[in-house]
């Protein structure tokens, strides 16, 4: 039973307050919340992940963990699934010849011929195709003829929700460890 914990650490005034001084596209977009319950040495967790602009629930995830180091395993664990969950999101930084330079590299997860989104104030208006990158910065080919048209520094780059389970209705993530 998860009703182990009832604690509201959020409410939509409160995030309404925070979003006040955020441009309209730079809002507080997705929220985590779930219970937990503590017995002994394990911990259970059940959290989900909602995202404000969609008006729904992208993740469900129930772990657990037992064992001397229990509390740290499961933050990370949740904090890697609530990571996997959230669509990496970056900027254009500048238009160079006949490329864009995007502030994501491999760190983000990016990898070589990967297509991105280049979207502004919530809507696609291109595509790129990474050509060239490193750990933080990577250099992008339009894919789009009239890309010029399109393409602004400062737009929006989003790499999409690298997890397919999300795709397929938001399947529980279902784990445990000793």
């Amino acid at each position: 039973d998860y009703k182990a914990t009832e604690g509201v650490f959020y409410s939509p005034e409160i995030l309404n307050y925070l979003d006040i001084d955020r441009k309209q596209y730079r809002k507080i977009r997705y929220v985590g919340f779930g219970n937990y319950k503590q017995t002994g040495n394990s911990l259970s967790l059940k959290f989900q992940v909602y995202d404000r602009l969609e008006g729904k629930i992208i993740k469900k995830i129930k772990l657990s963990s037992q064992g001397g180091n229990f509390l740290t395993e499961l933050a990370v664990r949740t904090a890697e699934s609530v990571s996997r969950s959230i669509p990496i999101m970056g900027k254009v930084l500048k238009i160079k010849d006949h490329n864009v330079i995007l502030n994501l590299g491999y760190r983000d997860g990016l990898a070589k011929d990967q297509i991105l989104d280049i979207t502004r104030k919530g809507k696609k208006v291109a595509e790129v195709k990474i050509k060239k990158m490193d750990e933080f910065i990577s250099l992008a080919e339009p894919i789009n003829v009239d890309w010029r048209k399109k393409i602004s520094p400062k737009d929006t780059v989003e790499k999409g929700k690298p997890d397919d389970k999300q795709k397929k209705g938001g399947k529980k993530e279902n784990s445990q460890s000793n």
